[in-house]
């Protein structure tokens, strides 16, 4: 691949050079995606790509990246593609050393990130409690197909006493799992309390409750209903 950079198709690019790489992350809910988590002169910023052959080495080859580059196949090359649209170019400092297709790309600042990646994966109601399920708060998770059931200790800190998910049945036997911190417990009660349950910080919170404990929830209903966060490769 030739060193010289033409815009010919040029969809986007980051700017030079990319200041540090945090994390890769390779995921597949409705198909394969990677997860870019970077830092350049706009900021912190995360590039999804949709729809490719998942890279395990992924993190491996952006270690020397300084630069990402997105090319529109159809308009460089005079094709009318609707899978494998995209090129992504790898850079180092002066020259492409890796290139692959996607179906599709997004760009996200950080903030945007938090409030709009999270929010597509979680949705979240509050739910009247069981008489047959006693707890202080109930929450129903992806479309009613998980059922959360929630109580606050003497100490003031939230914990699960049980959940249900549609095709693995209800797990009850949970005596062991961790209990949130007080400060994390207070965004959970007040965001039951003023019914904001949908808020990024609330979603944030579930999901990372939700992982840190998906030994005792049962990790494979966790993925199954997308609540465990995407495994993330350290580029350091």
């Amino acid at each position: 691949m030739s060193g010289s950079e033409t815009s010919r198709g040029l969809k986007w690019k980051s700017e030079y050079p990319i200041q540090d790489i945090h994390q890769v992350a390779l995921r597949s809910i409705d198909g394969p995606e990677a997860l870019v988590d970077f830092t350049d002169e706009n900021g912190k910023q995360r590039l999804v790509l949709r729809g490719f052959p998942v890279l395990e080495n992924a993190h491996e080859f952006l270690n020397e990246c300084h630069k990402i580059r997105i090319i529109d196949r159809n308009s460089a090359e005079g094709n009318s593609l609707e899978f494998n649209r995209w090129r992504i170019e790898i850079w180092d400092e002066d020259n492409p050393y890796c290139s692959f297709n996607c179906d599709a790309f997004e760009v996200m600042q950080f903030d945007e990130r938090n409030r709009i990646s999270i929010a597509a994966r979680i949705s979240v109601r509050t739910a009247t409690p069981m008489p047959s399920r006693p707890c202080d708060y109930c929450l129903a998770l992806q479309d009613d197909s998980v059922f959360a059931d929630f109580s606050l200790d003497e100490e003031g800190r939230i914990y699960l006493r049980r959940i249900s998910y549609d095709g693995f049945g209800c797990n009850s036997g949970i005596g062991k799992v961790g209990k949130m911190s007080v400060a994390d417990s207070q965004v959970f009660v007040r965001a039951v309390q003023s019914n904001e349950v949908n808020d990024p910080q609330m979603l944030a919170l579930l999901l990372n409750y939700f992982s840190s404990n998906s030994r005792i929830l049962w990790a494979d209903a966790l993925e199954e209903h997308a609540l465990v966060s995407a495994p993330e490769y350290e580029t350091d």
